[in-house]
């Protein structure tokens, strides 16, 4: 009875692990927002298309990745892939502990199921690429979700 028992619990066990899907994020966004203020004269806010046009082409800028999860559980870390060109990481890699947070140069904020991670400082750009998944304890992944500006 012991090694029926055993044996029962194992397949479960396995087939639960398996079972397991993490959902991929939804509404990925990717912002630049300038790391010193930028003050805009009025006159020039009546005739301006892009505001972007009003900074140095050496600007600084926070990137900025903002993203809803549907579904929490299970998730451990976020992973994040941002650069210049598609599955490019020169603006940077980084793996977000989903309960920990980010560190002195990665800024992490969770509320509900949105998640908006501060990708560092990096120069001002035109083309922006993202990738991210979603990863569980045990490796499991989610499909990657990629964004292009």
């Amino acid at each position: 009875m012991k090694i029926i028992t055993l044996v029962a619990f194992t397949i479960l066990t396995v087939s639960m692990s398996f079972g397991q899907t993490l959902s991929s994020p939804t509404e990925l966004v990717v912002m630049q927002q300038p790391t010193q203020e930028v003050v805009i004269d009025e006159a020039d806010l009546d005739n301006l298309d892009n505001a972007f046009d009003l900074l140095d082409a050496n600007a600084s800028m926070e990137l900025v990745v903002s993203m809803v999860l549907s579904d929490t559980l299970n998730v451990a870390t976020i992973h994040v892939k941002v650069g210049t060109t598609s599955g490019g990481n020169d603006f940077g890699e980084y793996a977000f502990s989903y309960d920990g947070g980010g560190d002195a140069t990665h800024s992490y904020f969770r509320e509900d199921l949105s998640l908006v991670l501060g990708m560092g400082a990096h120069t001002l750009t035109d083309q922006v690429f993202c990738e991210i998944y979603t990863e569980d304890a045990s490796g499991n992944t989610s499909p990657v979700v990629s964004y292009s500006n």
